[in-house]
């Protein structure tokens, strides 16, 4: 499961001696997981694990609606 950190919390949830579950919970708290973070609509072959590469992140043009759903 993804875990949104601050870059200063790094260092200290990656490292394998920290074990103690009260610190890493502690490297959870975030007020605004959301910040910096986009969205914009991408391929839909980033729905396929076989596919690999930085193109799948690239903001892709969205037509007219076909259809309601």
């Amino acid at each position: 499961m993804p875990v949104f950190l601050e870059r200063a919390k790094w260092n200290d949830w990656l490292d394998p001696k920290n074990r103690e579950i009260e610190e890493l919970i502690a490297l959870m708290q975030n007020p605004d997981p959301a910040a910096g973070l986009a969205t914009r609509p991408v391929s839909s072959r980033v729905n396929l694990v076989a596919n690999n590469g930085p193109e799948l992140i690239e903001a892709i043009e969205l037509g007219e609606a076909q259809t309601l759903f």
